[in-house]
């Protein structure tokens, strides 16, 4: 198990670190953090696929911090939010994302200019959910 600190140290791309696709308000209310911080390398390795294929992309395009609402979940942490059971987080495969006054944009460019598996407006760009998976990025595309 990782501490905290460890997974702040831990770079995926320049503008991105193992903490920001860890960390979760939920896992700290259901006391479910030292799950999020038993990760696994092969789950590291998912996330820094997304961060190095479709979230650094993005930011390097907006030029503005992009907030991870949700990243990788543990078993524990999916099942407690009522997750998808078989969600991309699970994976690391997966993150909700927001970034103020840039929700169309950000959509737009992903849609567009990067690879992903599923690319998903939530509740009118509320949020956007994106996934990356290395051999399955059949761009599938839905507003829900």
């Amino acid at each position: 198990m990782l501490t905290e600190q460890q997974a702040k140290s831990i770079r995926l791309t320049p503008n991105f670190n193992l903490w920001e696709m860890i960390y979760s308000e939920d896992a700290i209310k259901y006391g479910l953090m030292d799950q999020q911080l038993s990760i696994s390398e092969k789950e590291i390795l998912n996330l820094k696929r997304l961060c190095q294929n479709v979230l650094q992309p993005l930011r390097n395009e907006l030029k503005l911090p992009i907030r991870i609402n949700s990243g990788y979940r543990s078993l524990e942490l999916n099942e407690k939010i009522k997750g998808a059971n078989n969600s991309d987080h699970l994976y690391g495969k997966a993150a909700d994302i927001y970034i103020p006054g840039r929700m169309e944009m950000a959509f737009s460019f992903i849609r567009n200019r990067c690879n992903y598996r599923q690319l998903i407006n939530e509740h009118n760009l509320t949020w956007i959910h994106i996934s990356y998976d290395e051999f399955d990025n059949k761009k599938q595309v839905f507003n829900i």
